[in-house]
């Protein structure tokens, strides 16, 4: 025989065996029923939202970046075009129509990204991936090295401000 304490409701379930006893903890959730299904969806629906707010916030940082890459690759193209006139009469003159077409090619790129949208890179990238996975892994390894260059020069640009500084004061 079970001891119940005066005033605890005592319930025993299908799966355990006759005479046992589930804890009144798990009883009162158990009489609940469909309480569960409530808090699961609403765990479900918060979580649904969080998700929505992260994949606009995450899209928007995107565009953010896309615009100020386009601007960047813009302004590259605008240098190149700018050493391709540096080299008009001088012995460099043959390299300008090969800088010019570069100048072109980085200003395409430019407007490319500056046109479409996140999602339509992002396709674009998937694709070429997909025709030359060797290329995006060649691609991939060149803008790997060129962002470590930019950090290690930005990081060389800090060292002697820092040190600049401190013989200033």
């Amino acid at each position: 025989m079970a001891n119940n304490i005066p005033g605890e409701t005592v319930v025993t379930t299908p799966s355990a065996p006759m005479g046992a006893q589930t804890h009144p903890v798990i009883a009162e959730h158990q009489d609940e029923g469909t309480g569960n299904d409530g808090r699961r969806d609403r765990i479900k629906g918060e979580a649904s939202r969080l998700a929505g707010e992260v994949g606009t916030k995450a899209r928007g940082a995107a565009e953010e970046g896309k615009a100020k890459a386009a601007e960047t690759i813009g302004s590259l193209a605008k240098s190149t075009r700018d050493a391709a006139k540096q080299f008009e009469g001088t012995q460099a003159a043959a390299l300008t129509g090969y800088v010019e077409t570069a100048a072109d090619s980085i200003e395409k790129f430019g407007r490319t990204l500056d046109e479409k949208s996140v999602d339509e890179l992002v396709d674009d990238v998937r694709e070429m991936v997909r025709r030359s996975p060797a290329i995006a892994i060649g691609a991939a390894a060149a803008v790997g090295f060129m962002i470590s260059r930019f950090m290690k020069a930005t990081d060389r640009a800090d060292d002697r401000s820092v040190t600049t500084q401190r013989y200033d004061a």
